[in-house]
């Protein structure tokens, strides 16, 4: 096994245990918790088709296709120098998917860029 295959494994594990450990308290509903275990799922499955840092612990460090460094913790905090975010390699306005086939992680402000690329093809 891999080593970001055994990490994949590990976040799955700890994932499923935060689904049984909420599940357990009457004040947060089950459907609430397994909603969180599938948004952490998702999450992780677009961190793997991240680039890999030679020498950088990947679960920690990835690189996005444009060759910026992100960094896991920081998903969706635009204010990091290493946040990221799932971009659509393809956007839904343009007939794309939310397929895993389609999504890949995005330094925030990349992402930022092309939202803004594409708003202005459509204004114009």
């Amino acid at each position: 096994m891999t080593h970001t295959q055994d990490f994949a494994r590990t976040y799955q594990e700890l994932a499923l245990t935060l689904v049984c450990d909420t599940s357990k308290d009457r004040n947060m509903p089950t459907i609430l918790a397994s909603a969180f275990a599938a948004v952490e799922q998702r999450k992780l499955a677009v961190w793997i088709k991240g680039h890999v840092i030679p020498g950088y612990d990947p679960t920690v460090w990835r690189r996005d296709d444009f060759g910026h460094a992100i960094r896991f913790s920081d998903y969706g905090n635009r204010s990091s120098t290493y946040g990221w975010e799932i971009d659509h390699i393809v956007a839904i306005a343009l007939g794309g998917s939310d397929g895993l086939s389609n999504l890949r992680p995005l330094h925030c402000t990349n992402n930022a860029t092309l939202g803004g690329l594409l708003g202005g093809m459509f204004k114009g």
